[in-house]
């Protein structure tokens, strides 16, 4: 077999590597969302092009791959914060993006075999349905990782993002990818640029999605009065440094600083303060923590929402307690997403190999039944750090009757990396999909308020100390939107349709052989 010529090659990687890019220029920090209408678009060119399909994966993960390099950059001075070697952490971060990478690959191998089996309306709600289906599966494949999916990359475009009230964050990236392989094959197939059914899913998609976007923006002005009665909610940012959270040596100025970040906030008589996750420099359980807390309640007269580690029969858990205006423990949340290899240790047998593990992991999840905290501002849908990346946990809290989604976390980890802002920007979509109003409470940011189309209501600078004071309605909101009640339904359909396609071209096959 000759080897394929050097020029064509480089053009077909070339063209990989640019989508690769051009994601990564979507999300935070570069926040160039509208490149996500074509950042799939030199990818697809590549993989339609005759004499592709057989190279078409490969080029997809080197995509892929790359624009997760770019995107979790962040890994490797997380790692360092960690005290984890260079050579560990570039590994960790080059593991990760060609597992990320794997998704996209196997998008592009899809795409390049409907672009030789179906017509032109069918490839591209095929690249749609594909691409929405696989970020599902890798959302929950092994415990999932459904950071930064296409559809987060209009974040910053609310009437577009209100399809995820339906469809949630995955019909939003089937759009956006239908706009992309449409585009490509009127530019790769010349005979099909005045099909009118090539056109008819992209522009029926695109139609919807913003006519449904304008006309609920619309009905739902931003800062418009809402009826009934209004609470006052502070949220606290610390912006303790991490490297002293945990130093004894330093836990009476974490205390005090705390204190008077308490303190301030009580000035303006809130029904609640908000703390971040993992708040107290030490165990709730040290009942030395649990009097100053309690003292600090009482003499605040406010709900006090308390991010901290706690010990109980069940082993180490990251809980959110809710300490009432008397300074009694009344309702907690325990963390039941866990952090692979910061919280939990997914594949145990790596300890003997990599001894920086031996000293992290062994938090006890909490269950998935946990009920919502009911409390003077309304019933409070509790979820911790990287939780609020899976929809299924805010859709279940909304579902369990939260009023109020509240996401405590703790990013001193990343410093100052585009990290904080990838995850404040996922709370967007959770606010939509639920309509809720979410309240994050970050260390050391992003720390603010989401109202429930999306929009930012007030948010913190990072690396600042701060308290965040607002007011929001209290009580019941409107009723749950179509995702809420019935989850990824549109997910179950993509599949279906993938399925579909590939079973009718497998049994027209199978009747054609003699």
């Amino acid at each position: 077999m000759g080897c394929e010529p050097r020029g064509p090659a480089i053009k077909f990687a070339g063209s990989c590597a640019a989508s690769g890019i051009l994601l990564t220029l979507c999300f935070p920090k570069f926040n160039l969302g509208w490149l996500a209408w074509t950042s799939l678009l030199p990818l697809t060119l590549a993989v339609l092009t005759p004499g592709a399909p057989k190279r078409s994966f490969y080029g997809g993960w080197l995509a892929g791959a790359l624009a997760y390099a770019g995107i979790l950059y962040w890994i490797i001075p997380t790692c360092r914060m960690g005290n984890v070697s260079w050579p560990l952490a570039a590994l960790a971060l080059l593991a990760l993006s060609l597992y990320m990478g794997l998704f996209v690959g196997l998008w592009a191998a899809g795409t390049a075999w409907a672009g030789l089996h179906l017509p032109s309306a069918g490839i591209a709600l095929m690249g749609a349905a594909l691409w929405t289906s696989l970020e599902f599966i890798k959302g929950s494949l092994w415990g999932g990782f459904p950071w930064m999916l296409l559809g987060y990359s209009q974040w910053r475009f609310p009437p577009i993002m209100q399809i995820c009230s339906i469809t949630g964050i995955y019909g939003l990236g089937f759009v956006i990818t239908l706009v992309n392989v449409t585009l490509a094959l009127a530019i790769s197939r010349r005979q099909a640029r005045a099909n009118p059914a090539m056109w008819a899913p992209a522009v029926l998609a695109l139609a919807f999605s913003f006519s449904y976007g304008y006309q609920t923006l619309r009905h739902n002005p931003a800062g418009a009065a809402s009826p009934g009665p209004q609470s006052r909610i502070c949220i606290l940012q610390p912006n303790i440094d991490q490297y002293k959270k945990w130093n004894a040596e330093y836990e009476k100025e974490s205390r005090e600083s705390l204190t008077r970040l308490a303190e301030q906030a009580a000035v303006v008589k809130p029904e609640l303060i908000v703390w971040p996750e993992a708040s107290l420099p030490g165990w709730w359980n040290d009942p030395d923590y649990a009097l100053w807390l309690s003292a600090l309640a009482r003499k605040s007269g406010a709900y006090h929402l308390v991010g901290t580690p706690l010990a109980d029969s069940r082993g180490h858990r990251n809980a959110a307690i809710l300490i009432s205006p008397r300074g009694a423990w009344e309702n907690s949340y325990f963390k039941q997403h866990l952090v692979p290899f910061g919280e939990q240790i997914p594949f145990p047998f790596l300890e003997g190999f990599i001894p920086v593990l031996n000293a992290l992991g062994g938090v006890s999840a909490g269950s998935r039944g946990q009920m919502p905290m009911p409390s003077p501002v309304g019933t409070l849908g509790v979820n911790i750090c990287y939780e609020a990346i899976f929809p299924a946990i805010s859709r279940r809290a909304a579902q369990n009757g939260a009023h109020i989604l509240v996401n405590l976390t703790n990013d001193a980890w990343y410093l100052e990396t585009a990290a904080p802002y990838q995850h404040w920007v996922m709370n967007v979509a959770r606010a939509i999909e639920t309509r809720r109003w979410v309240i994050r409470s970050a260390n050391t940011g992003i720390s603010g308020v989401i109202d429930p189309y999306g929009r930012i209501i007030a948010q913190t600078r990072l690396q600042v100390r701060d308290v965040l004071e607002f007011t929001a309605p209290s009580g019941a909101p409107a009723a749950g939107t179509v995702y809420s009640r019935f989850g990824d339904f549109f997910v179950y359909f993509c599949a279906g349709y993938c399925l579909l396609c590939w079973g009718i071209f497998s049994l027209r096959q199978a009747l054609r052989q003699p």
